[in-house]
């Protein structure tokens, strides 16, 4: 929190970029700090890259041990094309911000059209806790950070009293 490129707008990625080892390469470096970093999303820009692009995982995460399984999901030049209206609340943590947690409201539900990894369009649906990951790791890519998304700041809280007090 604090660097300026974490506030800019991330570029397009053109198909050229999609299609080349590099871009390959890149993600796959993504993926590895995600996974060692225990995130369960990454975006292109919290590591200095301003591409339009994020990861989403849920893999049996100890940071959220509760929370369902879902595969990996490479997505490029995301966009919400749905937001529903019901709205969940949902405790959010953030890798350019450690050891912060806080309370947002997000849609419950969305849909996301990506380009994925091979280039292809793609339509998804997600629900309740990718939902929130979808919706926080877009907005990085709009130099937005989730305290920014936050109406109370009553329940910011540092990640050693989340874990004592509010954890799920």
């Amino acid at each position: 929190m604090g660097h300026p490129l974490l506030k800019e707008k991330a570029l397009v990625i053109n198909k050229d970029r999609i299609d080349s080892e590099d871009f390959k390469k890149f993600v796959d470096e993504l993926i590895a700090i995600m996974r060692a970093s225990e995130g369960v999303g990454i975006a292109a820009t919290q590591v200095g890259v301003m591409e339009r692009l994020f990861l989403l995982e849920v893999d049996n995460n100890k940071r959220y041990p509760n929370k369902e399984n879902t595969p990996l999901h490479i997505m490029i030049n995301p966009k919400i094309i749905y937001f529903s209206d019901e709205k969940i609340q949902a405790w959010e943590g953030c890798l350019s911000i450690p050891d912060v947690r806080g309370m947002v409201e997000r849609s419950q539900s969305i849909i996301m059209e990506y380009t994925d990894i091979d280039g292809k369009t793609v339509e998804k649906e997600f629900n309740d806790f990718p939902a929130v990951i979808a919706q926080h790791e877009l907005d990085h890519l709009d130099g937005i950070l989730f305290i920014e998304r936050m109406t109370d700041l009553k329940s910011l809280s540092f990640s050693d009293e989340y874990q004592k007090y509010h954890k799920d």
